[in-house]
């Protein structure tokens, strides 16, 4: 096994946190919050007060039985945060978070900056590749579907300086990725549990 370790080791570039730290610039972290619209708000809470008759009409055995269920309204409801259009066909009543967030690309692109945007929900950076596309914003878009050597070249290309937006989904872009030519990370949405 040594013998091994020492045949790799020049082809092997591991560096560490505290290595890298020095190199890099300040973060700055910013949360934002977005005010839903009207149609919006009216779609969350028709749905919230369906959940909470459903739920309160059950006894225990029911609610233990329909955890799943429950937590699968509860995803609903974030979705509908994020833009209703995730699981209503024909809604036409808009996204203040898609709004908000257009704006910010709009202007990082006026800027000259480069982004990521990570969002749980697929449907979501597909709606988000379309609005950008008419706003003239080009992205690349990462999904757990996209090939291995797709990724690869997608990365390269985007650290390259092609297109404005990476867009990736949490899952797919979890690891194992070097996206060194972003300096602006967006994350649309949060998973559940903030450790993750």
């Amino acid at each position: 096994a040594e013998e091994i370790a020492q045949m790799i080791r020049p082809f092997i570039l591991r560096r560490d946190k505290q290595t890298v730290l020095k190199d890099l610039p300040e973060k700055t972290e910013m949360s934002l919050y977005s005010a839903l619209t009207e149609e919006q708000k009216t779609v969350y809470l028709a749905y919230l007060r369906q959940m909470r008759e459903e739920i309160t009409s059950m006894d225990s055995e029911a609610f233990k039985k329909n955890r799943i269920g429950i937590l699968a309204g509860l995803t609903r409801l974030r979705q509908i945060c994020c833009d209703p259009r995730l699981f209503i066909e024909d809604y036409q009543g808009g996204s203040g978070k898609l709004e908000q967030v257009k704006d910010l690309l709009v202007a990082a692109k006026e800027n000259k900056r480069r982004v990521l945007l990570f969002s749980q929900f697929t449907g979501m950076l597909t709606i988000l590749q379309e609005e950008l596309a008419e706003l003239g914003i080009s992205t690349f878009y990462l999904r757990g579907s996209t090939k291995p050597q797709d990724r690869l070249s997608m990365v390269d290309a985007f650290n390259a300086g092609e297109k404005d937006v990476f867009l990736i989904s949490l899952k797919a872009g979890g690891t194992g990725l070097n996206l060194t030519g972003a300096d602006t990370v967006i994350l649309y949405d949060l998973w559940w549990n903030p450790a993750i």
